[in-house]
């Protein structure tokens, strides 16, 4: 039953995901077309180059809303799913709130990584529109990159790739049970405007958590911590498994907080 959710959820943001990743890719081009321009230098018509200037730097912003419009898509689904109309028929479905809230958080990782994978595609399509050779040293590099990662006498620098990918697959899993959380508050809190109060809650919180980060990292603690006068090359290791163990736990009780809420606090519109 939980493949048949997370494929029913899947298509649904599909539906409207693949429209937003051709839209970007069409809009990569023309960033590529205007970064041209603007590398060729006119003297004669400056005006065209600062007319693809602009052009360039609207693409951009436009490419870098790319993973936004993935989230919201995530988030409006979750909504919908849970706190309208549908809500009444998604909890007569035979299956548990776990499964049902597992389903929706999967399906974000999913669409949330093919966004990266397009992103990073968008950024290929800039580079290789401006200069093919771009795409070659960019290939190059990465392939230099995991030469050195899975380097057999290493190994510590291969297991610290391997807690590195972990702990960013476990930041996206909590930031997308932190959203559904926030959204499934501001149905309990708000009466009008519940999925704008969400995202407000949501993406206050991060800021304020991004600002604690920086102070901590401004005042030296963290390079202190990772600097410490050790005696093995496996301490970087430890930290980052600590690290992703902390984050793992706040996954598991965003998780069971999620689905409580769920079971004990609906307030369906």
């Amino acid at each position: 039953m939980f493949a048949k959710l997370l494929k029913h959820d899947c298509k649904a943001i599909f539906k409207y995901w693949w429209i937003v990743s051709v839209i970007s890719a069409g809009v990569s081009l023309v960033a590529g077309i205007a970064l041209s321009i603007m590398n060729v230098g006119y003297t004669a018509h400056n005006y065209i180059q600062t007319a693809a200037i602009i052009i360039f730097f609207f693409c951009f912003f436009a490419i870098i809303l790319l993973p936004l419009v993935t989230q919201l898509l995530t988030f409006i689904r979750f909504r919908k799913n849970f706190f309208t109309d549908e809500g009444y028929l998604t909890f007569t479905l035979p299956v548990n709130k776990s499964a049902l809230l597992g389903s929706k958080t999967l399906a974000s990782l999913i669409f949330s990584a093919a966004s990266g994978i397009v992103f990073f595609l968008d950024i290929c399509i800039v580079s290789g529109v401006e200069d093919l050779d771009n795409i070659g040293n960019l290939f190059y590099e990465i392939s230099h990159m995991f030469k050195n990662i899975f380097n057999p006498f290493e190994w510590n620098v291969f297991v610290t790739f391997i807690l590195t990918i972990l702990i960013g697959i476990a930041c996206a899993v909590f930031f997308n049970l932190f959203i559904f959380l926030c959204i499934t508050i501001s149905n309990m809190l708000v009466k009008k405007h519940r999925l704008l109060f969400g995202l407000a809650l949501y993406y206050g919180s991060s800021i304020v958590f991004v600002l604690i980060l920086q102070f901590l990292s401004s005042n030296g603690i963290f390079e202190s911590l990772m600097l410490a006068p050790v005696f093995s090359e496996w301490y970087p290791v430890l930290i980052l498994f600590g690290v992703f163990g902390i984050i793992a736990a706040f996954c598991a009780g965003a998780y069971l907080l999620e689905v409580r809420l769920l079971d004990k606090r609906l307030n369906l519109e």
